[in-house]
């Protein structure tokens, strides 16, 4: 399985018709992420990716749970800090977290999450400051929950099985779908 994550600022072309096209391959999930975005602004842009056809809203995520309810869009990805502080929104079909140790990883499980991102797996341009946590971490990570856990962080062709290999679900990708001619078939290479 596998999981887009977008970055309208690393997309050359037009980011709403990219996002489209992702979304057509029917990954596992499209991570809504533009953090820097109003709530008006990230409402919008959404209203306009899912704009006559409501099998996106079935697909897509969003991290904003009061947006995602008001346009009917079933998925969430999450801050830890988000569920520590506000729990998992009753009202999400899916809710997805972002985790970066084992014990955010169990504290995300017992707060009823449905799915986790850890990472970051492998050296990565996003995170250029950082050392990655490795495919030992991820490992330890899959064996202590009972959710499916997908890798983020430098996922490429030549190393996106080794996460599926460690107990992983899937992967993450963004910088290779938000970059590449042709989004839809590059999901398909990682399905």
């Amino acid at each position: 399985m596998v999981i887009a994550v977008t970055n309208r600022k690393l997309c050359a072309d037009n980011f709403i018709l990219r996002v489209r096209k992702i979304l057509s391959a029917e990954p596992f999930e499209v991570i809504l992420r533009e953090k820097d975005l109003s709530d008006d602004e990230y409402c919008q842009l959404a209203k306009d990716i899912v704009t006559d056809n409501n099998d996106y809203k079935k697909v897509l995520a969003l991290n904003r749970p009061a947006v995602a309810f008001e346009l009917g869009i079933e998925n969430v990805h999450l801050t830890m800090r988000h569920i520590l502080e506000h729990g998992r929104p009753s009202y999400i079909k899916r809710v997805g977290v972002s985790v970066h140790s084992v014990d955010e990883a169990v504290t995300a499980q017992n707060s009823g999450v449905d799915y986790l991102i850890a990472g970051h797996i492998y050296e990565t341009d996003c995170k250029k400051d950082l050392p990655p946590r490795g495919i030992e971490f991820f490992r330890n990570v899959c064996s202590i929950v009972d959710i499916p856990v997908f890798a983020i962080g430098g996922i490429s062709e030549r190393n996106f099985r080794e996460p599926l290999e460690n107990g992983g679900a899937g992967v993450c990708l963004m910088s290779e779908f938000m970059k590449c001619k042709t989004p839809y078939e590059r999901v398909k290479i990682y399905k």
